[in-house]
């Protein structure tokens, strides 16, 4: 659910979700952490990347996007 913002009731979501891979990601503080884990955002960080390498992290994010 995307929140009301005045002026802006003509947008409309075009992603959802489970569209959103993120890859990356360094340094998340409290609230990004919380909207990741609340819109149930797939992502991996740099430490993920370095423990699976970037293969396994594609492989897992073509995945997801791919609905397997």
């Amino acid at each position: 659910q995307v929140p009301q913002l005045p002026g802006f009731s003509w947008l409309k979501p075009c992603l959802s979700a489970s569209d959103i891979v993120y890859i990356g990601l360094r340094d998340l503080d409290p609230a990004e952490y919380y909207i990741l884990k609340n819109f149930d955002i797939q992502y991996f960080s740099m430490r993920d990347i370095d423990r699976l390498g970037i293969q396994k992290v594609m492989e897992r994010t073509f995945e997801q996007l791919m609905g397997r």
